[in-house]
């Protein structure tokens, strides 16, 4: 299962081993690394890395799920330590989510860029690409973009690299707009900064997730209900499966 979540960049995730990894393309137009090439460069590097000229895009997947007990307590504090065990650091303090992509531009971006390339002026897009939908609540973003700032403020980062703010997007809200990345009727890294503009716009609007500003984008250019390329896929491969079993029985 491959899903387009970059329409220029043409970054894709496959769903293999029981998990979502990025998967490796083929697209000159941007570099790209998935996790397994920059395994072999070092540990501890991202999930996937693509740039664009002096865009830098870096991925960490969260394939997680808060306990049902915690988000539907209501108890902030509960919340909050759950997301700081699962998004931030845990009780071992072993750097997790936006910690890893802390630690990627302060300690790894060379490696990830190249040594020739880290002392050009580049703009850094993290992103945090979770499989939980309970982080498509209002507040998750603000609070865990806040606290990547205060950690990032706190690493010597050279003033030629620009980091922008942590996007978090849901993978099953990329999977729906498949179909409209693909057709580039929806571009990610334009959307990053029409997004980035837009809650930064407004004190109140700093808390609308990614999700709710796509969700939006894509109903302007009609491509709200679209089924995705994913979705047709899927249903062909369960008719010609039950087609085939029906016809096994039959013999």
């Amino acid at each position: 299962i491959v899903v387009d979540v970059l329409g220029l960049s043409d970054v894709k995730f496959e769903y293999t081993g029981g998990k979502w990894k990025p998967k490796k393309t083929e697209d000159k137009r941007y570099e790209k690394k998935t996790g397994e090439d920059m395994s072999k460069i070092s540990d501890g590097l991202p999930d996937f890395y693509a740039n664009k000229g002096q865009r830098v895009f870096l991925f960490e997947f969260k394939d997680i799920q808060l306990n049902k007990k915690v988000v539907t307590s209501g108890v902030y504090d509960t919340i909050i330590r759950a997301t700081e065990k699962e998004l931030v650091e845990n009780e071992k303090g072993r750097p997790k989510g936006i910690t890893q992509l802390v630690n990627d531009i302060d300690k790894h971006l060379a490696d990830i860029v190249g040594k020739d390339r880290v002392s050009e002026k580049l703009y850094v897009y993290p992103v945090l690409v979770y499989s939980d939908s309970s982080f498509d609540i209002e507040g998750f973003n603000y609070y865990l973009n806040n606290r990547f700032h205060e950690i990032i403020r706190t690493r010597n980062i050279p003033s030629n690299i620009h980091v922008k703010d942590v996007l978090m997007v849901n993978l099953d809200t990329l999977i729906m707009f498949e179909k409209a990345f693909t057709d580039k009727k929806l571009k990610f890294d334009v959307l990053i900064n029409e997004y980035i503009s837009y809650k930064n716009s407004k004190e109140q609007d700093q808390v609308v997730p990614f999700n709710k500003f796509l969700f939006q984008k894509a109903k302007q250019k009609g491509c709200f209900y679209k089924a995705s390329y994913l979705v047709n896929e899927m249903i062909a491969e369960m008719v010609e499966k039950e087609k085939n079993e029906k016809e096994t029985y039959e013999r």
